[in-house]
């Protein structure tokens, strides 16, 4: 099944899902067609609602903290955690456990799909009822990056100054050997397509279709992995104080701490620290040596000389409760 497309494509008819990405992504690059359906008619949508709301029951309830349907409502009282720390999810269990869900989900037999499981659905189509499906083409394999809009940007160069063609990025100027050795690019417009969870490389093509390869962001951002709301936030916070526009592991290390202190104050604050931190552990090169890490729960080292570590893949239990996990791992 892998690489298989879809013919018709159904959406729940939010502006979001209407915007020029979505459409360039299913209607040019796949080549599926867009149904966004009627508006306020969600049961035009049964296995999207099912779907959503088996998530709701499944696994958004049985979280602690979860909020219920009204103030009254009796699994408001139950979820709440009453401030021990060791209730609380982190956001890569919560990542784990969504992946869970959806197998869950995926492997569990419907009524309306006449007692098969959804994969079981899927290979009866196809094998039993000879269904045809759509393939993805080979070329268009290799270049997955091409679904996205692509970022239109313009080659800069400053010979007299020294400076070879570039390019700049959301800050960041980015070149490779190619580019920065011909001045034939310079004031020409190249497409850009980029993974907006690791800015530190980009993939760039010329107006007429010519690839020129990889380019990589200069200094420490083309090392440290990070991503576009990141990268944002750090020039944004390098220019209210007027700072120099190149990073450096000493600023991050700055940075970092900062978020540890506010971390303590509000919930949105250590949500963000979470993120910031499974962000800049994205990579083996994300952080060298010179980094410390400040103290945290389970994500990070107690020790101000320890490094943050690379993430590890690896199945473990979740420290949860019972309730959920016996429906998802044997006991």
């Amino acid at each position: 099944m892998g690489y298989a497309t879809w013919q018709w494509f159904k959406l729940d008819n939010a502006k979001a899902n209407l915007s020029n990405d979505v459409r360039h992504a299913l209607g040019q690059f796949i080549g599926c067609m867009i149904n966004a359906g009627p508006p306020h008619t969600p049961d035009d949508r049964p296995y999207i609602e099912r779907f959503f709301g088996s998530i709701a029951a499944n696994l958004s309830s049985r979280l602690p903290g979860h909020t219920g349907s009204n103030p009254k409502d009796i699994r408001r009282a139950l979820s709440d955690p009453k401030g021990n720390a060791r209730l609380h999810v982190s956001l890569s269990e919560i990542q784990e456990l969504l992946e869970a869900t959806m197998a869950v989900y995926n492997a569990f037999p419907h009524d309306g799909l006449n007692g098969r499981t959804p994969l079981e659905a899927v290979e009866h189509s196809v094998r039993t009822r000879g269904a045809m499906l759509n393939w993805l083409p080979d070329a268009k394999r290799r270049t997955l990056c091409l679904m996205q809009t692509p970022k239109r940007v313009i080659v800069r160069g400053y010979l007299h100054q020294g400076q070879r063609p570039h390019i700049n990025f959301y800050g960041v100027r980015y070149t490779n050997a190619m580019l920065a050795s011909t001045a034939s690019f310079l004031g020409q417009e190249l497409h850009l397509y980029y993974n907006s969870q690791d800015l530190r490389t980009v993939r760039a093509f010329s107006s007429k279709g010519a690839e020129l390869g990889i380019l990589t962001a200069q200094g420490a951002w083309g090392v440290i992995a990070h991503d576009l709301k990141l990268r944002q936030e750090i020039i944004k916070l390098r220019g209210r104080k007027r700072l120099a526009g190149a990073l450096s592991h000493e600023f991050l290390q700055q940075f970092i701490e900062d978020k540890f202190a506010k971390a303590k104050g509000t919930r949105r604050a250590a949500s963000e620290l979470a993120q910031t931190l499974q962000t800049l552990a994205g990579a083996p090169t994300s952080l060298s040596s010179t980094m410390a890490a400040g103290p945290t729960s389970a994500a990070v080292a107690t020790d101000a000389d320890q490094v943050l570590p690379p993430p590890r893949i690896e199945p473990q239990r979740l420290s949860i409760g019972t309730g959920y996990a016996g429906s998802v791992w044997p006991t």
